[in-house]
């Protein structure tokens, strides 16, 4: 999967608020603080990835198959299923009821 640089994360959380959750997104753009609960995201999604990543990295290389190619792909499995659940706990892609965003 990859991970995305700030400015794709900035886009996806700006493309998920205006699908998802339109009704943040309108207020939001009206009060002029779109672009900082946007950048906030983004920077929790960075923040949450750098925390579980070095953790993913600990752990395999803790591991008696470290160095070989199943430790690699192990290793890459982990982190992709790690950034793609931090994507989902903080853009659900369902409206989340009493969840509201707050800048």
């Amino acid at each position: 999967m990859g991970t995305l640089n700030r400015e794709q994360r900035e886009r996806a959380v700006l493309e998920w608020l205006k699908s998802y959750r339109h009704p943040e997104y309108l207020r939001f753009e009206a009060s002029g603080e779109l672009s900082l609960v946007v950048q906030d995201r983004a920077q929790q999604i960075e923040d949450q990835w750098q925390e579980e990543s070095a953790l993913i990295w600990d752990q395999a290389t803790r591991k008696k198959n470290w160095g070989t190619e199943e430790g690699r792909r192990e290793f890459q499995m982990s982190l992709d299923r790690s950034y793609r659940a931090i994507l989902e706990r903080l853009m659900p892609a369902h409206e989340m009821e009493g969840h509201p965003l707050e800048p």
